[in-house]
């Protein structure tokens, strides 16, 4: 695990954030969401990396962001404001996994998308994945993501 020091460079990433970026590239895939953590202490974690564009420490993070600003979103989650965007633009199938991940690494950190059925906010740890279709390849995606009211309602079991 590396340390992250408060360094005042355009590299640096605030505590509490979660880093969303393009990893991937390798042979049957140019590219695909990659994820990494900075904790409350400024510790990395790597969520997950693939291919020869993952970043698998901070050094190699800190690369792909001074490189490729464009492929890395920031959501520093201690701010409600990043956190809701956070849970609204981050592919379901994806989010159902960094909550249960955050739960387990980071307790107290918790995304609270939007369910597709109600509109209401919810704790994302709960939330179930509806109506999958393909989106290239072997690769699928949730249209719709429900919290565990309407989730129950359809007979669904949580992701």
């Amino acid at each position: 695990m590396d340390t992250f020091n408060h360094t005042g460079d355009k590299t640096m990433f605030k505590r509490n954030s979660l880093i969303q970026y393009k990893g991937g590239g390798y042979d049957g895939c140019f590219w695909e969401q990659n994820y990494a953590w900075i904790d409350a202490r400024g510790h990395f974690h790597n969520i997950y990396s693939s291919g020869y564009l993952g970043c698998d420490t901070l050094g190699k993070l800190k690369a792909a962001y001074v490189n490729r600003p464009s492929d890395c979103d920031i959501y520093c989650l201690s701010n409600p404001a990043e956190a809701e965007r956070c849970a609204d633009e981050t592919p379901i199938s994806h989010l159902l996994g960094i909550a249960q991940w955050l739960d387990e690494h980071a307790p107290g950190v918790i995304l609270q998308p939007k369910c597709d059925e109600c509109g209401e906010r919810f704790d994302g740890r709960l939330g179930c994945g509806d109506d999958p279709h393909g989106i290239g390849g072997i690769m699928q995606e949730y249209r719709r993501l429900l919290c565990p009211d309407h989730a129950d309602a359809f007979d669904m079991v949580e992701a």
